[in-house]
């Protein structure tokens, strides 16, 4: 473990003014305000060897920020112990730990630890940084995820927990955020923060730090955790990535919560029919609520995903064989019904069910293809008890219906059976390249149309000469992984079964990003319309439809040009985000994230300029208008002198300031003038009520005995006696201490509490206009008023910098 010296003064200058500052007791890349400029700034970016560039990532113990190892100039993920927790010997003494534990696996999926320590009090490591998205954030963006990705996932997974199993460690937190994904697509564990060495005792009930969602049923009920807690937790994490949603309803942090709903059984193929029975048992038993029910080892786990990956890839869609029903193309509320209704009822209402969803699944194909009588070109042969028309024609459902994979496999299966003959074998094959191109899979694709190629010429028969040119034009084209021309139109004849390559190169081309050439290729197979025994073909048209709405948003994306400024390019980059969240096909969405990426550093960058333009500039607008500040109040200093304040007002008035600090200064010091204004008026006012009889201190040191009977803005009349007559002195003589004493005479006369705290508020302002500061600070302490409180703050902090 790296630790540094606890004792050293850690110094920042502000960028803006230059100051030094003493950072010691901020936390690493906090941000403060400048005492001298009030600047926002950065401080603490560089810790130890490491300097932080930015955060990326916050939990409820840490933070994680990417920073360079300047001694090995290497990009790191940076993980800082939270403060509070820094504090806490017993989070700190986990947080090393964690450190120990990680680095001490050393696996391609498990996130490398390359060093740990302490600075200041702060715990950090210095681990890998992973370039790509976490699980959680692909479950966010695309919801459910594909059988084979997570199989591939959970399979790496696997290994990774292997590695940690053989250091004796179990993780504790599996869970779809603590997996992360390399710029190549390499999964990793993260965070073994929770982690502990399996001879350790169980934890305590107390702390719930794993996520409800995912904890085993075990750890509810105090029994000591081992390897097969996690496998639970990694099998609830693919779970959620299969079905897009979590295995229990509620992320609730109570333990008896919990325990009811762990108590029931969760199977993945209630949540996603779509899954392969193979994947559903895998799943199944992993997430078993005892344990001793799990798998008992990882080898034997990562058998059972590659025995599921094996299926997966070689497997077909079920048949209607020995009298069991073939339901892969149904919607999956008939699924749900269907197995519901089988689990419910006796075998007869089951045959019954059975029937009535296998007859609604033919009146589907009724509109242009009869079931049994086959399709040009397609001829019937039995497979038990399905025939390949009734195969192609279930395939053919499956891709209007957009189960690409399915119908893929189905027409491989057709393409490659022996008992098919030409020219369905053909026909198959075609139909599989174009399952392929609309799940984006080019280079397979283009293997499937190059067996299409070599098998184009099946006959010498002058009636297959048509279908053989097509085979062989169309698969020239769709073979080689380049963008079609549009005049390659031509080639292929209008209202007929040619036009479906019209389809096939408009989605190559889309893939392969010609998407003006795809347009053309979709509109012209939009507008044909095909002979009944093709009747079949129509039903695709639908499935360009995502391409050329997201054809649309592409061509709406917001243009800006090199003299946009950052709020144009902002709202660019709003209105792009907006389409990207709403864009159907994967090739835009890639195309388009690209350019919303270039938007946002365009963004970033050009709000950082302004940012800068504009500190530099209020930077010297700062230093002309304090001298512009300085001379207004040296300006007014007579008048308040003399206690002219509405004069002084007037000059006030008269200066106009255009930076936020001097702008806020003048209104506060307006409403010191004022309140001061009023001190004096409400004194004249007394004076005019109630008559004033006392000594008076004159400013040349003379102290009077007066009786002041009226008084004006410019003097105070006071008689000598009935027989002697008036005579007056000018109110700006009298010093401010005896104006004082005048006013506190006449407070006697007021009951209402509120006005007696304003009388103290205007005696605190007229007290530090006319140069008696310590006077006004001691009268201010007496009052509460909240606004008045914040005015004084201010006034005092301008009087302070100035």
């Amino acid at each position: 473990m790296e630790n540094a010296p606890k004792s050293k003064h850690l110094m920042n200058a502000c960028p803006s003014c230059g100051v030094i500052m003493d950072v010691s007791s901020c936390d690493p890349y906090s941000k403060v305000i400048c005492p001298e400029c009030s600047t926002a700034i950065r401080v603490r970016a560089d810790f130890l060897h490491f300097r932080i560039e930015k955060k990326i990532g916050e939990g409820g113990l840490s933070r994680v920020f990417r920073a360079i190892d300047q001694t090995l100039n290497r990009l790191v993920a940076l993980k800082i112990l939270n403060p509070d927790f820094s504090k806490d010997a017993g989070r700190a003494a986990e947080f090393e730990k964690e450190a120990k534990i990680t680095a001490s696996i050393s696996h391609p999926n498990v996130v490398k630890v390359f060093s740990a320590g302490s600075d200041q009090d702060h715990y950090f490591m210095a681990m890998e940084l992973v370039g790509g998205s976490s699980l959680d954030e692909m479950i966010h963006l695309e919801g459910k995820l594909s059988e084979k990705k997570v199989l591939d996932i959970g399979s790496e997974l696997v290994q990774g927990m292997n590695a940690a199993h053989a250091e004796d460690l179990i993780h504790r937190d599996i869970k779809p955020g603590n997996i992360l994904f390399s710029e190549d697509g390499i999964s990793k564990i993260v965070d073994f923060g929770l982690a502990r060495s399996e001879i350790s005792k169980g934890s305590e009930l107390g702390e719930m730090w794993a996520t409800p969602y995912y904890v085993p049923p075990e750890k509810l009920y105090g029994v000591r955790e081992d390897f097969r807690s996690d496998i639970y937790s990694l099998g609830a994490t693919l779970f959620h990535a299969l079905a897009g949603e979590p295995p229990c309803s509620s992320d609730t942090p109570s333990i008896e919560e919990l325990k009811l709903l762990k108590q029931k059984k969760v199977s993945i193929e209630m949540s996603a029919p779509h899954v392969s029975v193979s994947t559903c048992e895998l799943i199944d038993r992993m997430m078993a609520r005892e344990p001793q029910d799990r798998y008992d080892s990882y080898q034997d786990l990562a058998s059972h995903f590659s025995q599921a990956r094996n299926k997966l890839s070689q497997s077909s869609v079920l048949l209607v064989n020995s009298g069991s029903l073939r339901i892969d193309h149904i919607s999956r509320k008939e699924k749900l019904i269907i197995k519901r209704g089988m689990m419910a009822v006796g075998g007869v209402v089951i045959l019954l069910v059975m029937m009535f969803f296998w007859n609604e699944f033919k009146d589907n194909f009724s509109n242009g293809i009869e079931v049994n009588k086959g399709i040009e070109g397609v001829q019937i042969v039995r497979s038990g008890n399905q025939s390949t028309t009734e195969k192609f024609q279930g395939a053919i459902k499956m891709m209007e219906m957009k189960a690409f994979g399915s119908a893929e496999r189905v027409f491989g299966e057709i393409a490659s059976s022996g008992e098919t003959r030409q020219p369905t074998s053909n026909w198959a094959l075609f139909n599989q390249g174009l399952s392929l191109l609309l799940q984006g899979e080019l280079k397979k694709s283009g293997i499937v149309f190059t067996r299409l190629k070599d098998k184009s010429y099946y006959s010498d028969r002058n009636e297959d000469k048509k279908l053989c040119v097509f085979y062989k034009n169309v698969s020239e084209l769709l073979c080689l992984e380049k963008p079609v021309r549009l005049e390659n139109r031509a080639t292929f004849g209008n209202n007929s079964f040619e036009s479906l390559a019209l389809l096939a190169i408009g989605v190559q081309n889309w893939e392969l990003g010609a998407f003006d050439e795809a347009e053309g290729y979709f509109l012209g197979f939009s507008k044909q319309r095909f002979p009944q025994n093709y009747a079949w073909i129509s039903g695709f048209k639908e499935l360009i439809e995502p391409y050329l709405k997201d054809l649309g948003l592409l061509r709406k994306f917001p243009v800006v040009n090199r003299q946009s400024n950052y709020k144009e390019m902002h709202s660019a980059l709003q209105i792009a985000e907006e389409m990207l969240s709403v864009t159907e096909t994967e090739r835009v969405r890639e195309h388009m994230m690209d350019r919303v990426e270039i938007l946002r550093e365009v963004s970033l960058r050009l709000k950082a300029e302004e940012q800068e333009a504009e500190e530099l500039r209020l930077s010297k607008l700062r230093l002309e208008e304090l001298e512009k500040m300085f001379k207004m109040k040296a300006d007014v200093k007579e008048y308040s002198a003399d206690y002219r304040f509405t004069k002084g007002l007037n000059v006030i008035e008269l200066n106009k300031f255009r930076h936020p600090e001097f702008i806020g200064v003048k209104e506060d010091y307006v409403k010191a003038w004022e309140f001061a204004e009023s001190f004096m008026k409400n004194v004249i006012d007394g004076i005019n009520r109630y008559g004033y009889y006392g000594s008076v201190k004159m400013k040349d040191g003379s102290v009077r005995n007066l009786k002041i009977v009226s008084a004006d803005r410019d003097q105070f009349v006071h008689i000598f006696g009935a027989a002697q007559g008036k005579a007056s002195v000018s109110v700006g003589q009298v010093t401010g201490p005896s104006l004082r004493a005048i006013s506190k005479s006449f407070v006697k006369n007021i009951k209402d509490k509120k006005i007696i705290e304003e009388r103290l508020q205007e005696k605190v302002f007229f007290s530090y206009l006319i140069g008696e500061l310590a006077v006004s600070a001691t009268l201010s302490v007496d009052i509460t008023d909240s606004s008045f409180r914040e005015l004084w703050s201010r006034i005092l902090e301008a009087e302070r910098r100035s």
